[in-house]
Order: structure tokens, then sequence, then C-alpha cells
């Protein structure tokens, strides 16, 4: 069977690194204070983060990747659900804030087009 829809991991932010500049901050501009925040002080966070929307929010795979126990993934979503004020264990919510991070990695690291899992 071929299947109806291939994705790759990293085509979403390769079309993201396509929006402009402006629009990414507009879409960014009302959470920029907290993803600074977080992007400065709480680093592990995003990238267990960006593991687990990859692993389509499963922490027994996330914890495989990052080999760190699924209660620690566990910890450190609801830790980061807490500081942005949103439920990442529902997929709208998490996908909302893959989005906004893609885009300030793209306005905040230029040299840094895709955000690559291992």
């Amino acid at each position: 069977d071929i299947p109806l829809l291939s994705v790759d991991k990293n085509q979403i932010e390769l079309l993201l690194s396509n929006v402009s500049t402006e629009d990414q901050y507009f879409f960014i501009q009302k959470d920029i204070t907290i993803l600074t925040e977080i992007f400065k002080s709480n680093h592990e966070l995003i990238e267990t983060f960006i593991h687990f929307f990859k692993n389509n929010m499963d922490t027994k795979m996330t914890s495989k990747d990052l080999f760190i126990h699924k209660n620690t993934v566990y910890y450190r979503i609801k830790k980061l659900s807490d500081l942005v004020n949103r439920d990442l264990f529902l997929p709208y919510d998490s996908a909302f804030l893959f989005i906004q991070i893609c885009l300030y990695r793209n306005l905040n690291e230029p040299n840094r087009s895709q955000i690559k899992s291992n």
C-alpha cells in the first residue's frame, strides 16, 4: 500500500522557514516574553517538547529518544504546560506551541532553518 500522505518530520519547520519575518513575529508577539524566558532558562523543556511533539505526543517513544525515564518526559511537558498556560497533552495546544517554537527559532537563530530531532 502506498500511503495517502507522507510527512517528513521536518516538513513543518521547512514550511515555516518560508513565512515572512513580519508574519512570524505577528504570530508569536503575544507570547514572545514567555518564549524568551523559557528559551533562556528552561531549554531542556523545549527540547523535550520538540521530541514529544515529533513522537506523536508519546512519552514512551520520547523517553527512548532522549534516554530519560518516561516520567521525566511527563514532568517536563507538564511543567512547560504550566509555564505557557496550555495543555500540551492536547493536540491543538501542542501544535500551536510547536509552531511558535519554530517561528521563535527562525527569528532568533537565523542560522537554524529547521528544528532537528535525533
